[in-house]
């Protein structure tokens, strides 16, 4: 599901970020194993149990916790600290 999205989308050079709270997503591992065969840099967010995503991503962030609920809301802060950086580094929110 995730791989065709990819493969549509995709263009040489570009980061992919792969989120799950499980870490062990069959859609999402396959995507992140395209990406990496492309070259891709892959950042993986996902929980304290995600052995598999982190294992196939370049840089990975694992929640601190185990509740689902809990993961997600640590992905979103990952995401809007991740923004806010990249705003920054390339000239503010324009």
């Amino acid at each position: 599901m995730f791989l065709e999205q990819l493969i549509n989308f995709y263009n040489p050079g570009d980061v992919v970020v792969a989120i799950s709270a499980s870490g062990s997503s069959p859609n999402i591992i396959k995507a992140v194993e395209w990406a990496k065969e492309q070259g891709s840099l892959v950042i993986g967010l996902t929980g304290p149990k995600g052995a598999k995503l982190k294992s196939h991503s370049d840089v990975c962030v694992m929640a601190p916790t185990a509740p689902y609920e809990l993961i997600e809301d640590f992905h979103v802060i990952c995401m809007h600290t991740m923004v806010t950086a990249l705003k920054e580094a390339y000239g503010g929110a324009q």
